[in-house]
């Protein structure tokens, strides 16, 4: 069946666009500090030294969408079942070409004390046999673990115990090189990470080589994961420690996909090429109404492009208006896409 390429249609929740940005030379703007590790060389080696073939390849497929003017329309799927999927396949008569779908974050306390706070998933095998079907007719999949709400988790204990009167450092509590970090919480992210990884083994051993993954969701929303400046350090820490985590599970079809929410991100918080295979930004906006439009939530478009990175979005959306304005169009918001971020 064919795969949707510059298909336009607007049932989708939201789609991905990757488009391989050209590597250029760093703004004379940066500073020294902030354009270090950001412009690469071989930027087609993923990050993980031991990738499979077949992610070799997607990674070098995704950086190559620039040269075709073309780029992959999916659907951001966070259930158990095909249905919205199926709907978008009848309508069009052409199956979208990524595949979302994300691991539904559990906690519980064991049966004994001493067996304490156990940390998993509640849906792996309905999401990894949806993941493993799509990517067998041919989907490019995006994979979530829940990453918003084990970070709430670990806020809302951290806050509840008195030991903290919010989450703006929390994320320095998550960094293994601070030898005073709250063990408490450091201990629920390694369990979340370890429950993430074996998800991942489950996925690969029913022969699902390459897939895309996305940390730190929307990481520049939440203050919790390193949104004040003060943060920035150990947030830039903790993700590439995550990234070393994932280098030593012997997993091998993962591409990392940097992902902030698109908005007054800097780069004092991007953890280097050497950790990112693609960046990957939220955007939910309006299209053009009156006159006005309503794409300033990617503001950082042109350093992300420094990067020379593939660029896409694992979620964007046109709002549905709210209030007096219009209904958003999906093909005003594309065609804004293509004008102001080519």
């Amino acid at each position: 069946m064919k795969r949707l390429t510059t298909v336009f249609f607007s049932a989708l929740l939201a789609f991905c666009l990757l488009l391989g940005a050209l590597p250029l030379t760093v703004s004379a703007t940066l500073t020294e500090e902030q354009s270090a590790g950001c412009v690469a060389d071989h930027l087609l080696q993923p990050v993980n030294p031991t990738a499979s073939r077949e992610s070799k390849n997607l990674l070098a497929y995704l950086s190559s969408l620039t040269d075709t003017d073309r780029f992959i329309v999916g659907q951001f799927d966070i259930s158990t079942s095909d249905d919205t999927w199926n709907n978008i396949t009848n309508q069009f008569g052409v199956s979208p070409g990524l595949y979302s779908n994300r691991y539904v974050f559990n906690h519980k306390y064991g049966e004994t004390a001493e067996s304490g706070l156990q940390i998993g998933f509640s849906n792996v095998e309905q999401a990894n046999s949806l993941l493993e079907k799509h990517y067998k007719q041919g989907a490019v999949l995006l994979v979530h673990a829940d990453q918003f709400e084990v970070q709430d988790y670990i806020s809302q204990i951290g806050i509840a115990s008195g030991r903290y009167t919010n989450d703006w450092n929390m994320i320095e509590q998550l960094d293994e090189t601070n030898p005073d970090r709250d063990m408490e919480l450091y201990n629920i992210w390694v369990q979340y990470c370890e429950a993430y990884i074996e998800c991942l083994r489950d996925l690969e051993s029913r022969g699902v080589n390459a897939y895309l993954m996305r940390p730190f969701v929307e990481s520049n929303y939440k203050d919790f994961c390193g949104k004040t400046p003060g943060a920035y350090p150990a947030f830039v820490r903790v993700y590439q420690q995550f990234v070393e985590r994932w280098k030593n599970s012997g997993l091998k079809g993962w591409l990392m996909t940097y992902s902030p929410g698109g908005m007054n991100d800097t780069f004092t918080r991007y953890p280097g090429n050497d950790y990112v295979d693609v960046v990957g930004v939220t955007c939910y906006c309006d299209d053009e109404i009156d006159g006005r439009r309503g794409l300033d939530g990617f503001i950082d478009y042109d350093w992300f492009r420094l990067t020379g990175k593939p660029i896409g979005f694992p979620e964007l959306s046109c709002r549905s208006g709210g209030g007096l304005a219009p209904r958003s169009s999906w093909f005003n918001l594309l065609q804004n896409v293509i004008n102001q971020w080519p």
